[in-house]
């Protein structure tokens, strides 16, 4: 009920394994049936409706679902690489422990490498002792969040050290020196797109975080030159914002980059070696 007056009725879902003779009767209402609770479960695996037409229509309902809510029955066998977040509000251990870590881990294109636990019931205070698992055999199964901050601002200062010298002010100028630049030298255009995936990441996994307040300069810049440098390796005839960009990336982009500008300062050619070459020689 609290998460229906916060979001909406439609964002989170009760999935509960039903039995009609022991449960209580205020669970009851939850019921979906084998059918429904199949489809629930199915939709939730899949992306959201993507058009407001496919979004109203009433056999999507479950496809607008955000948030499931479960206690044991998807913890195990539950493969669904589209999961982000787990709010774990309830003691576990050993391999199940370790199976509810695995369900939000699992990769998903390249925009999602790990999962996020949000663990109210401080079960990750003593981790390796829940999980009773020798560290040497199991790895590293989970880090704090706050590595995630230090991964970022690690991998963002790496590609803005990438372009010392050139300023980060939005101009067509300075767009046009990065440009040059990456033309010239291999070693920094395979760095650039290495970090820049991994900054792209941890940006979607941070964000709303205020850590990222004193980044976001730097990062409007970095999104529209990877879109002029994408146009120069792969040129269409209009910027298009990418999938696999993120929802909040894309965000960011429809808020600061004016894509419109870009592609009159910019129009459709490829911008090929002899062409960089030119400019170069011109300045």
């Amino acid at each position: 009920a609290a998460l229906d007056k916060l979001l909406a009725p439609e964002v989170s879902l009760i999935v509960i394994s039903e039995d009609p003779t022991h449960d209580v009767d205020g669970v009851k209402p939850y019921y979906l049936g084998d059918t429904q609770r199949r489809k629930a479960v199915d939709d939730f695996k899949n992306s959201a409706p993507k058009s407001q037409e496919e979004c109203d229509n009433p056999d999507n309902r479950f496809k607008r679902v955000e948030i499931l809510i479960v206690c044991d029955m998807l913890l195990t066998g539950f493969n669904a690489p589209i999961l982000q977040v787990m709010y774990l509000d309830k003691g576990m251990r050993d391999h199940t422990l370790l199976q509810a870590i695995a369900r939000v881990n699992r990769p998903y294109n390249e925009l999602k490498e790990f999962g996020l636990i949000l663990d109210y019931f401080g079960m990750f205070e003593k981790l390796n002792d829940a999980l009773n698992y020798d560290k040497n055999e199991l790895g590293e199964a989970a880090f704090p969040y706050g590595k995630f901050r230090d991964m970022f601002e690690t991998n963002i200062t790496e590609l803005v050290n990438l372009f010392v010298g050139i300023p980060r002010d939005g101009s067509h100028q300075s767009a046009m020196q990065a440009l040059i630049m990456l033309n010239d030298n291999e070693a920094k255009r395979e760095q650039f797109e290495k970090l820049f995936r991994n900054v792209r990441v941890l940006y979607e996994t941070l964000q709303p975080d205020e850590f990222l307040r004193d980044f976001l300069n730097d990062y409007k810049w970095l999104c529209k030159l990877y879109m002029l440098y994408f146009k120069k390796v792969h040129p269409t005839e209009h910027f298009e914002i990418s999938e696999e960009d993120g929802a909040k990336t894309r965000q960011l982009i429809r808020e600061y980059v004016d894509v419109k500008e870009i592609e009159e300062e910019f129009p459709t050619y490829k911008l090929d070696e002899n062409y960089l070459t030119k400019i170069k020689d011109m300045n």
